[in-house]
């Protein structure tokens, strides 16, 4: 068993694996002339992380195009993230707009999430750098 000291020692050093930053937005409704809608909140800004892409991907004439997008986020074993929430990731250059699939998995050291890219943009050139 780890000691205390021992324990975060090992969380900071996985801190140097997180090559991303994430924001972390909630739905809650909110009233707009008197209807009632959904609008997306920003409670975490600028969270370590880290994006692994599933090889569901294709290359066409040089340029990577997504293709209904998938794999794993990392979060820092804090983080408070639920089932709904929604992440605008910068990872090498690139941003994405994710939500989670599945569960949320909560370890020692961090935190695992299945997810899916939200509508990728085809034309985006950000998406196909």
């Amino acid at each position: 068993m780890l000691s205390e000291n021992d324990l975060v020692n090992f969380r900071n050093s996985l801190n140097m694996f997180f090559d991303g930053k994430c924001d972390i937005y909630e739905e809650t409704d909110v009233r707009i002339n008197y209807a009632d809608k959904k609008e997306k909140v920003l409670v975490f800004k600028d969270i370590p992380c880290h994006l692994s892409f599933k090889n569901n991907y294709f290359k066409r004439k040089a340029d990577f195009i997504a293709k209904r997008q998938s794999g794993t986020l990392f979060l820092p074993w804090d983080s408070e993230i639920k089932t709904s929430s929604f992440f605008k990731v910068r990872q090498n250059n690139q941003e994405y707009s994710l939500y989670i699939r599945g569960n949320i998995r909560h370890y020692v050291s961090h935190i695992e999430t299945d997810f899916v890219l939200e509508k990728p943009d085809f034309n985006s050139k950000k998406e196909m750098e």
